[in-house]
């Protein structure tokens, strides 16, 4: 399977009309596996926020570096949110720095959705420093963290990689991604989410 480098990455409002559809698909997947009384990390990013869209205003916890994430949430009288604080990144307006990373380092989560710009066998990357420790605490801190990644993101590796695929619980995508890639994930035994039933 050939891989495919990268460094640019576009703005928010570049990436949000990408993709729609497998973003719902992976939002309410998401959703599925969020338990009443659950702490649940959101990554900031366009699949993430899906997710908020698609949530039930039930009893949970919601820690996110999005102020965009925070306003979705904001009208949900069930959900309490916790921001992380920070330096926002103005082209994918996430909460990053010092302060988001220590707030992040006091806690723990049920279950955490983090996104990534790259998946390959190898590594889960993303295009930012700064975003890319971010993106490790909500890993570490979490009981279970899945990588919401749609079709396009298989098979692309970007500047910095913040995760081994063997440190994630499972990855969440949409009904496009190419079986292979399914099958080559499953084979090291990572579970793999998608519409369909199609698990590990």
């Amino acid at each position: 399977m050939a891989i495919e480098y990268f460094s640019h990455e576009p703005t928010f409002f570049e990436k949000e009309p990408l993709e729609k559809s497998a973003k719902e698909e992976i939002g309410k997947l998401a959703n599925s596996l969020i338990n009443d009384g659950d702490i649940v990390v959101l990554d900031s990013g366009t699949t993430t926020l899906e997710i908020a869209r698609n949530m039930e205003d039930k009893n949970i916890t919601v820690i996110t570096n999005s102020p965009l994430i925070v306003k979705e949430l904001s009208m949900r009288k069930n959900i309490e949110v916790i921001v992380t604080g920070g330096s926002l990144k103005k082209g994918t307006l996430a909460l990053v720095g010092p302060i988001a990373e220590n707030t992040l380092s006091r806690l723990h989560a049920d279950i955490a959705f983090v996104g990534a710009n790259g998946i390959t066998l190898d590594a889960i990357t993303t295009t930012n420093l700064l975003e890319a420790e971010i993106k490790k605490i909500m890993i570490k801190i979490a009981s279970a963290a899945y990588i919401v990644a749609d079709h396009s993101k298989f098979g692309r590796t970007a500047f910095v990689k913040f995760a081994e695929p063997s440190e994630i619980f499972g990855i969440i995508t949409d009904s496009e991604t190419d079986s292979k890639w399914i099958t080559a994930f499953q084979e090291r035994k990572i579970r793999v989410i998608a519409p369909g039933g199609v698990g590990g």
